[in-house]
């Protein structure tokens, strides 16, 4: 992948990183007796100790704000102006540091400089609970002046104001540097216009997913090609493949990053098919395997073999079921599999281009084992007979990792991790269920602008599943599914 270019606000993230670094190691090491004697001679008492612990505090914030600076926040461009003045004048009083100051003093300059950098606003819904935060921090400020005042303070309300204090400081700075809330809108032509294009145009198994009401649209200016996101904790989660004219897809991907760049959002492709790969490296993006797709032919299944053993006796306990797709979306498909004359469990299933896509699998925890393996080659045997080409099963993530034996520490390490996740999330469960049907792997990727920003965008996944919560028995994990 070819470098990316150094741009102006990186040199000055780094350079606040620097400045702040110094000021943390200027403040943690003795002065110059000389300067020293002089500055407390010229400062009132108190003064230069004072200046020390600003200093420290000065150059811990500018050196977690250098991110936010490489950012183009213009409200973290706002911060670093009054925090690299500070911590300037704050290495002057403590101890007559001018080396120090003049570094401080040439960022500010560069930092006014170029100012026109820092053009991404913060979110214009935080400020009014910006302005209740800080009247809240005024009455608190009010309360600790009218207790020293009576003579009421003590240890005990010292260290609840300053407890609260920290609360509000630190929801204010949250709500400051909050990125634009995405909400999610569908007008009622656009959900039209969607349909036509899946329709029309969903390659991909997981394009009639994009229906979903949870689901923001970003359409090309000819509105001929789109793609599904949604934006949660400042991450935009774009579903799958677009959809649309293959030929506006650079075009389409490239604008809807540079919205992401103008509103703060970290921008990220989950899921999206090998082909798509060559077009999100031009576009500097950085792609991972996270899993593969495991898609049956019914065509070419059989029950006949040692491998699918288990499956087949699964078939041979005597369920019944039926199908049915008059559901919401007329071309939604349901499985249902009747155990003792009531439903013991039902497939969903969505059209793709080239058959169906498995949406959930769900069964009653009392019915016997065996009943979603029933399910599934009953859904096979029926798509062969109406001519289904291919039946996508489900997404296994690190399929790779947790089917092979480890290579190296790296891998024996990150395979661990996995199976400790997956007393939570069952990703082996699901690996070992889905490679009874000995499907074809397919696999998926996610593409992000900086490896960096794997964690919030793992984060935001999490909750966009809603995976940071136990799952149920047999739920459906895909990724594929966002």
């Amino acid at each position: 992948m070819p470098m990316r270019p150094l741009r102006g606000e990186r040199v000055l993230a780094v350079a606040a990183a620097v400045v702040g670094v110094v000021g943390i190691v200027s403040a943690l090491t003795p002065e110059f007796a000389d300067r020293s004697d002089f500055v407390r001679g010229v400062l009132p008492p108190g003064v230069p100790g004072a200046a020390r612990v600003l200093a420290l505090a000065f150059g811990l914030a500018l050196v977690w704000l250098s991110r936010l600076l490489a950012r183009r926040r213009r409200r973290a461009w706002q911060l670093a102006v009054a925090l690299v003045t500070g911590i300037s004048i704050a290495h002057l009083a403590k101890g007559l540091d001018v080396e120090e100051a003049t570094l401080g003093f040439v960022l500010l300059v560069a930092l006014l400089r170029y100012r026109s950098r820092f053009d991404v606003p913060g979110d214009p819904r935080s400020v009014r609970p910006l302005l209740a935060t800080a009247l809240a921090l005024l009455a608190l400020a009010a309360l600790a002046f009218v207790l020293e005042l009576r003579g009421l303070a003590g240890d005990r309300w010292d260290n609840i104001l300053a407890a609260v204090t920290l609360l509000l400081a630190t929801r204010a700075l949250y709500l400051w540097f909050r990125p634009f809330s995405g909400r999610v809108r569908q007008s009622a032509e656009e959900r039209r216009l969607v349909r036509r294009l899946v329709r029309g145009d969903g390659q991909d198994s997981l394009a009639f997913f994009s229906l979903r009401r949870d689901k923001s649209y970003f359409f090309s200016p000819t509105r001929r090609s789109f793609l599904a996101y949604k934006v949660v904790g400042g991450a935009a989660l774009v579903s799958g493949d677009p959809i649309g004219a293959a030929q506006e897809f650079p075009e389409l991907l490239s604008e809807f990053r540079r919205v992401c760049h103008a509103r703060g959002w970290r921008l990220a492709l989950l899921s999206i098919r090998g082909e798509l790969l060559p077009l999100t490296r031009r576009l500097g993006l950085r792609a991972i395997k996270i899993g593969d797709e495991a898609v049956v032919r019914p065509a070419a299944f059989s029950l006949e073999g040692r491998p699918i053993r288990k499956v087949r006796q699964s078939v041979e306990r005597g369920f019944s079921m039926a199908m049915d797709d008059l559901y919401r979306e007329e071309e939604t498909l349901f499985a249902l599999a009747g155990c003792g004359g009531r439903i013991g469990g039902f497939l969903h299933l969505v059209p793709s281009a080239d058959g169906y896509s498995l949406g959930a699998m769900r069964r009653d925890r009392d019915t016997p084992n065996g009943l979603m393996e029933y399910l599934i080659v009953q859904l096979l045997l029926w798509a062969r007979e109406h001519g289904t080409a291919e039946i996508s099963l489900n997404f296994c993530v690190f399929a790779d990792l947790l089917a092979r034996t480890p290579r190296n520490a790296l891998d024996a390490t990150a395979r661990s991790a996995l199976r400790v996740g997956d007393r939570i999330f069952q990703l082996e469960r699901l690996l070992v269920f889905s490679r009874k049907f000995d499907p074809d792997w397919r696999p998926r990727y996610l593409c992000v602008e900086c490896l960096s920003d794997l964690p919030l965008v793992g984060v935001a996944y999490l909750r966009v599943e809603s995976l940071l919560t136990p799952p149920g028995p047999w739920a459906r994990r895909a990724a594929l599914k966002v």
